[in-house]
C-alpha cells in the first residue's frame, strides 16, 4: 500500500512514525490521544454514502436544503380541444390549445 504522505529525508532531522489503522479504531479517544495528526480517508462506496448522508443531514439541519416534491398529475378535458398537454409543473400550455375543426362548425 503506498502511503498518503512520504516522510521528510533524514536529512531534515524531522522524524516521522507512520501507522496505518483502520478507521473504526481512529474512533476511540485512546488511539487519537497518542496522534499529532491523524489522516483519514473512507474507502468504498458504503463510506461514500455515510459522508453523502452526514452532508445531506447538515444541510437539512441548516435549512439550506430543501426537498422539492411532486405528484404525477393527470387532466381531463372537453372533447373539442385538441393540442392539449401539461408541462412539468402540472399546467396546461395555453398557447398549444386549439378547437378542433368538426366543433367550430357545428357551435356556428
Amino acid at each position: 500500500m503506498e502511503l498518503p504522505i512520504k516522510p521528510p529525508s533524514p536529512a531534515t532531522g524531522v522524524h516521522v512514525d507512520v501507522t496505518i489503522v483502520p478507521i473504526e479504531t481512529l474512533k476511540k479517544p485512546e488511539v487519537l490521544l497518542q496522534a499529532d495528526l491523524v489522516l483519514a480517508e473512507e474507502q468504498g462506496e458504503e463510506g461514500q454514502q455515510r459522508r453523502l448522508r452526514r452532508i445531506e443531514m447538515l444541510l437539512t439541519e441548516k435549512c439550506a436544503l430543501l426537498f422539492l416534491y411532486h405528484t404525477r398529475q393527470h387532466s381531463v378535458y372537453h372533447s373539442a380541444l385538441a393540442g392539449v398537454s401539461l408541462n412539468a409543473l402540472g399546467q396546461a400550455n395555453c398557447k398549444d390549445i386549439w378547437f378542433k375543426q368538426a366543433h367550430v362548425a357545428a357551435a356556428e
